[in-house]
This record gives structure tokens, C-alpha cells and sequence, in this order.
């Protein structure tokens, strides 16, 4: 395959990428039913098949009704136990795990990052945050959290009285995705044991998913985001609460409301864990 053909084959799939993010982008708004030609998969690559006799169906939505229950998600008997071996960790401590994670080579992000974005805040946090993929100012500043959807955490966090400064701030991959796309099935089964060594360390009280990727990865599911959404659940002994992930909320701002909800609940747990 010559370099004009595999360039335009990789447009191509970045392209059906960003289509397939948006119509999930929708499902998780709600939208009873989305209909797409877009595929499950990806082609085969040499393989590209032209779209052109179809489109996108525009749907209703269908309203979401909150929930005050916690739902169980089935566990081990042993904390994490069958989900990061620790056999993988030379490290016992948060520091020594930072230095694993920085000279990762597991996956082939770190190929293209400008930095590892290991995570922040107080590693003795009650309340820990767990996002998908460092975005492009992450991975130049080695921070989560800190480009547009980390200015919307904030200020949400603000809204309810929580400092960002009492809570640790971490994402399930730690290398930024070229182009910003989601990140990889083999991405995230390569970053999640440094994830689920990281909760290990830090012992939360109570951990916030923050959009589908990351419930996805920590509840074993592919449940969709409205069905994941504004509910508690069991995760080896630690409430986990998921909600949409900022990022999505800047792009659909008439949810906005919906998710401060889901802090403010957030905000009554993590008052009610604290005061035991």
C-alpha cells in the first residue's frame, strides 16, 4: 500500500472514529434510539468501503428518571483481586508506582506524548475522580484536568463546595490519544492496573467516574452512560458514582443542569462518608 492510500485510509477511519463518538455522544444525552450506517468495527484496512447511500436519523429523546439506590455490582473476595495483578509492581508506594508509569512503554502512546499524566491532588483523598484519556494541554503540562473540561470540573466542584486541592484527580489511560480520540481497548487494558494500583494507595472513601469510559472499565460493563448515569454502585467496597465527563457537557451545555444534580448528590454521600 503506497503512502497516499494508507494517509487517506487513516483519514478515513479517524473519520468513521469522530462518527461513532458523536452518535454515542447522543445516546448518552438520552436519545431513545440512534440509527447510523456506521459499523461496529472498523474495516479491515485495503478494505474501504464507500458510505455514500446513507445517513444519520435524527431520534426523540427519552427522559432520564433519577435514582437514590446503589446498585451492586458483584466483587471478590479480595480487594481488586483478578483485576491488577500485582505481580506487575516492583513499587509499594504512590511515588515508586509514579516512576513505573513514567517510564511506561505498555502500550504505543508513549511513543507520541509529551508527558505521562500520572495524576493530582491529595493522595490521601476521601473522594477520588476518574476520567478517560489526558487531553492535548494535559499532555503538555503533565496535569489532568486542566484544559476546558478541567476549567468545567472545577467549576463544578465550586458549585457544590468541594476543593479540588481535598480530592485526587486521575484518568483510566495516562497518555494522551492523538487527535483526542477515545482511547483504545488494548490502551485501557494496558493503563488499568496503575489505575486500580493507584485506588489501592489512595483507599477513597468514594470514587466519581466521569463519563462512559471510565464506568465502563471499572464496572465491567458496556452499559451506555444514560443507563450507567446518577446512580451509586458497589466497587470492591468503595461507592463509585458515575456521571457524563465535562468534555461532554461542553459540547452539550443544555445538560449542564443534569450533571451540577449529580454533584450535588455526589457532594451529600461524600458529606454523609466523611461524617462516619
Amino acid at each position: 500500500m503506497n503512502d497516499k492510500l494508507k494517509e487517506a485510509l487513516e483519514e478515513y477511519l479517524s473519520i468513521i472514529r469522530d462518527l461513532r463518538s458523536h452518535l454515542l455522544d447522543l445516546k448518552e444525552a438520552g436519545f431513545a434510539e440512534v440509527r447510523s450506517p456506521i459499523p461496529d468495527e472498523e474495516p479491515a484496512k485495503g478494505n474501504v468501503e464507500l458510505l455514500d447511500k446513507h445517513r444519520i436519523i435524527a431520534i426523540e429523546t427519552k427522559p432520564q428518571k433519577p435514582s437514590g439506590s446503589i446498585s451492586a455490582i458483584p466483587t471478590s473476595p479480595l480487594l481488586f483481586s483478578g483485576i491488577a495483578p500485582a505481580s506487575i509492581f516492583a513499587a509499594h508506594d504512590m511515588e515508586g508506582l509514579k516512576r513505573e508509569v513514567l517510564n511506561c512503554k505498555r502500550c504505543p502512546l508513549w511513543r507520541e506524548r509529551t508527558n505521562v499524566v500520572f495524576g493530582d491532588g491529595d493522595e490521601n483523598a476521601d473522594l477520588m475522580f476518574i476520567g478517560e484519556a489526558p487531553g492535548e494541554e494535559e499532555d503538555l503540562q503533565g496535569i489532568p484536568f486542566v484544559g476546558r473540561a478541567g476549567g468545567k470540573l472545577n467549576e463544578m466542584l465550586q458549585k457544590v463546595g468541594i476543593s479540588r486541592e481535598e480530592v485526587y484527580i486521575t484518568n483510566v489511560v495516562k497518555c494522551h490519544p492523538p487527535r483526542n480520540r477515545d482511547p483504545q481497548p488494548s490502551e485501557i487494558d494496558a493503563c488499568e492496573p496503575f489505575l486500580i494500583r493507584q485506588i489501592e494507595l489512595i483507599k477513597p472513601k468514594l470514587i466519581c467516574a466521569l463519563g462512559r469510559h471510565a464506568a465502563n472499565t471499572l464496572l465491567k460493563t458496556r452499559s451506555s452512560l444514560g443507563r450507567l448515569r446518577g446512580k451509586f454502585y458497589d466497587f470492591h467496597g468503595i461507592k463509585l458514582f458515575v456521571t457524563y465527563h465535562p468534555a461532554f457537557i461542553l459540547r452539550n451545555p443544555g445538560l449542564e443542569d443534569r450533571m451540577l444534580a449529580d454533584f450535588r448528590r455526589l457532594k451529600a454521600e461524600y458529606d454523609r462518608l466523611r461524617s462516619e
